[in-house]
């Protein structure tokens, strides 16, 4: 069987369960660092060796913060990918919520909080059950199956879709996860 790997982006060739895209013993979804380049990055405030960071599982609450310049690939065990990267601020984001949810772990809920900097998302084609949101101190998108990008500055959310679509609402000004 050709699945992809269990908290990784790699597809691998396995007849067992340790390599599944969830584990479907536990109800856990998380995400890792499958590459980045440049600035510094600190996870948690925490700067972490080039090994630590690509061997570290982030979980909810995790947050991770990389300089201008730098870019950062972040995958989830979804399917979802994102890449954290601005060349006019450093990005910083929160995982606020990583879970499965419903029907036998079927269904994915990830809420990411874009604290500042930039964050281009593919997020992945699931069911409508499943979501997917990035939130700002001023927006919020929601989307599935979805390539879009987020920035926030100091002043100001921005949204630009690539492909399908984005929910996207106006948030009243909450500073809860910072």
């Amino acid at each position: 069987n050709l699945v992809k790997e269990f908290a990784g982006p790699n597809f691998v060739y396995d007849n067992g369960t340790e390599f599944f895209p969830y584990n479907p013993y536990e109800k856990m979804l998380l995400a890792k660092v499958s590459s980045y380049t440049g600035g510094t990055l600190k996870i948690n405030d925490t700067i972490l060796s080039d090994k630590e960071v690509l061997e570290y599982n982030l979980w909810e609450w995790d947050t991770i913060e990389i300089s201008t310049w730098g870019t950062l690939n972040l995958y989830f065990s979804d399917g979802s990918n994102s890449v954290l990267w601005d060349k006019a601020s450093d990005s910083k984001i929160t995982l606020q919520n990583m879970k499965f949810v419903e029907d036998k772990n079927l269904y994915t809920s990830i809420k990411i909080a874009l604290n500042i900097g930039s964050l281009w998302t593919k997020a992945s084609k699931m069911s409508d059950k499943s979501e997917f949101e990035v939130y700002t101190a001023d927006a919020l998108a929601a989307v599935r199956g979805t390539i879009f990008w987020l920035r926030r500055d100091t002043m100001m959310s921005n949204i630009v879709v690539q492909e399908w679509k984005v929910e996207v609402a106006k948030q009243w000004p909450l500073n809860w996860w910072w």
